[in-house]
């Protein structure tokens, strides 16, 4: 019986990248068996099937696999029993590796969670906001009638101008700046991702200033990790930071490969 496809056909990475825990590679043992030569023929065929959609399979179709990756029909002829080793056809008339697939499936939980913490923020933003043009202030000292304390001047349409609501007004104002996403995106990281992180430091109270972002640098460094992959684990532990010794236990990856998201034997 045909397995069933692991996520709808029209799964696509959109730009979310495609990384390797390059270790865990070296011990598979479909890299063991492969001659040097094929190796990067194995890697070339792991980032097109990332780039296919659905994202992560390939057609059930070997001469257009071999065209796709940039084969000879020779040289795929010799190769193809280690080439589709693992590689399984399932009811979509698709061939699927499920190392492959669990990094699809993490890829869309993890654009799951960040959706969901978009819409979370968008909505504190919006009451927010709300708030502010009703006019309600924060609990303030003074608000009973005297002549020594002044109270809420009201306009004709009822809209308050409390001394609650001026005083945060005032320390808003002179909150240090945050970082813009074109800051993120220099340092390598993706437009959806620095939106999301800089939108995560806001949720958690830690806005993602200037200083809070060299901090961030620096951590990561420290840690071994790059400056995007620091980020993804703030977000997705839901921390107001990096430091490196939260992640002193994980194996060092290298700077722009993530050693946490290749799982499996290929």
């Amino acid at each position: 019986m045909t397995n069933p496809a692991p996520y709808p056909a029209d799964t696509r990475a959109k730009g979310w990248k495609f990384e390797l825990d390059l270790e865990r590679v070296r011990q598979s043992d479909t890299w063991a068996l492969a001659a040097p030569d094929l190796r990067p023929w194995l890697l070339m065929l792991w980032a097109t099937a990332w780039e296919q959609t659905p994202c992560g399979s390939l057609p059930d179709d070997e001469a257009l696999i071999a065209a796709r990756i940039g084969m000879s029909a020779k040289q795929w002829v010799k190769a193809r029993a280690l080439m589709l080793r693992g590689w399984q056809r399932t009811d979509d008339g698709r061939l699927y590796h499920a190392t492959i697939t669990g990094l699809v499936l993490e890829m869309l939980a993890n654009k799951d969670r960040g959706k969901t913490r978009k819409a979370e923020y968008r909505m504190r933003m919006d009451a927010e906001r709300v708030r502010l043009s009703a006019g309600v202030p924060h609990v303030s000292h003074g608000t009973d009638a005297g002549p020594t304390c002044p109270s809420p001047s009201f306009d004709a349409t009822g809209t308050g101008t409390g001394t609650g609501l001026k005083k945060k007004e005032r320390a808003r104002a002179s909150s240090p700046p945050v970082v813009s996403p074109e800051t993120l995106t220099a340092a390598g990281f993706g437009p959806l991702v620095a939106a999301e992180f800089i939108a995560h430091k806001q949720t958690v109270r830690a806005p993602l200033t200037e200083r809070a972002w060299d901090d961030h640098c620096r951590e990561a460094a420290k840690a071994g990790w790059h400056p995007v992959k620091a980020a993804e684990k703030v977000m997705a532990k839901g921390w107001k930071g990096f430091e490196a010794k939260y992640v002193e236990g994980e194996r060092r990856g290298a700077p722009v490969l993530n050693a946490d998201v290749f799982a499996g034997a290929i």
